[in-house]
């Protein structure tokens, strides 16, 4: 029996570094002395593997700061529409309206401006903002201007932010990785060289050994043809003009 080729070197970084990290998975379902593989051929693959996987998620950092960007332009908006709904309603012909919207000047006024800070203090202070008005004595006048469902919209987009912003940081905690040019053909390398002794434990192996490696050889097999379906459905989507199905860097 023999391992059919994978033609990932073809396969985009993140195809790849999932190819390589579900491969890993399947291997080791087997023992590696019944393969013949040895511990630092198996640490090396894992470790270029892991490699992989880092260098796709720093190549996600721009994706997120973009994200981040579209969702400072969320907040300030509503920030916006939130300020410009109280000082609007100061006017109002109704009394009760314009005292509550005079009460809620006076709770906001500490942070006008506050779109045009940077963002980390923006972030701050729209949560001190959004403490100030969840007061049991705000919040009767908030109800009164109808601002409720932006003040909630604020605050979720708020929340947004903050779990973005955790995210970029997480993932340039890579930084200063290798380049994924350099490190794909050395996975692979590795990774060709496992199969080598795969195929060669079941050419040299006993019965027993046969009936043992088989299963593992159709499994990567069945694995290699999936992926290689995958590759070519994301090869026709881009001659369709559409997005390439982004693909997980690991299990």
């Amino acid at each position: 029996m023999t391992i059919e080729g994978s033609n990932c070197t073809s396969f985009s970084n993140a195809l790849h570094a999932q190819f390589h990290s579900r491969m890993r998975t399947i291997v080791s379902t087997v023992a590696l002395e019944k393969i013949h593989v040895s511990a630092e051929l198996m640490k090396e693959w894992n470790d270029l593997i892991e490699a992989e996987i880092s260098i796709n998620r720093e190549a996600t950092a721009d994706i997120v700061t973009r994200q981040l960007l579209e969702k400072d332009g969320e907040r300030d908006s509503l920030v916006t529409y939130l300020f410009d709904g109280i000082r609007h309603e100061g006017g109002a012909f109704d009394a009760e309206t314009r005292a509550a919207a005079e009460r809620l000047s006076y709770v906001t006024g500490p942070y006008a401006g506050l779109q045009k800070e940077a963002f980390d203090v923006e972030t701050l202070h729209i949560v001190g903002l959004l403490e100030d008005l969840d007061k049991a004595e705000v919040k009767p006048d908030v109800t009164k201007l109808r601002l409720t469902e932006t003040v909630e919209r604020l605050r979720t987009v708020n929340a947004e932010y903050q779990q973005l912003r955790a995210s970029r940081t997480e993932q340039r905690g890579a930084a200063h990785l290798p380049v994924a040019k350099k490190v794909r053909p050395q996975t692979d390398e590795a990774y060709y060289s496992v199969c080598a002794y795969i195929e060669a434990s079941w050419l040299l192996g006993t019965a027993e050994d046969r009936a043992l490696l088989a299963p593992l050889i159709d499994h990567v097999n069945q694995f290699v043809r999936e992926m290689k379906t995958a590759y070519r459905q994301s090869q026709a989507q881009k001659k369709r003009g559409g997005d390439e199905p982004s693909e997980p860097a690991s299990e």
